[in-house]
């Protein structure tokens, strides 16, 4: 319970609702408003499920897609759906330089 007797939201909920969020095309103040809460507080959920998301590690398959030269290739898809494919010859530092411009970090 927060100090003005209101009860927080579960890790879980702010989640969902951050994936909403970022789903519904609204502007900030839009969604928040429509959802009743501040938009300071929606930008907190939202930075609270990014960092989240950040810290999980999945399972990856590893495979050669057809029409690759030599076979081999590395498909990245993200949870919210980005994909990011690159060819051989694509190295560390060229990933690590695209991963930071996909997450915003330039």
């Amino acid at each position: 319970m927060k100090p003005d007797g209101t009860a927080r939201r579960s890790r879980e909920s702010a989640e969902a609702m951050a994936r909403s969020y970022e789903a519904s095309g609204l502007t900030r103040g839009e969604f928040a408003a429509r959802a009743g809460i501040s938009a300071r507080t929606l930008d907190h959920y939202c930075r609270q499920a990014r960092e989240h998301a950040a810290g999980r590690l999945v399972e990856v398959e590893l495979a050669a897609p057809a029409g690759w030269p030599g076979g081999s290739a590395l498909a990245l898809v993200l949870e919210n759906g980005r994909r990011i494919e690159v060819g051989p010859g694509f190295g560390a530092e060229d990933l690590a330089r695209l991963l930071a411009v996909a997450e915003g970090r330039r």
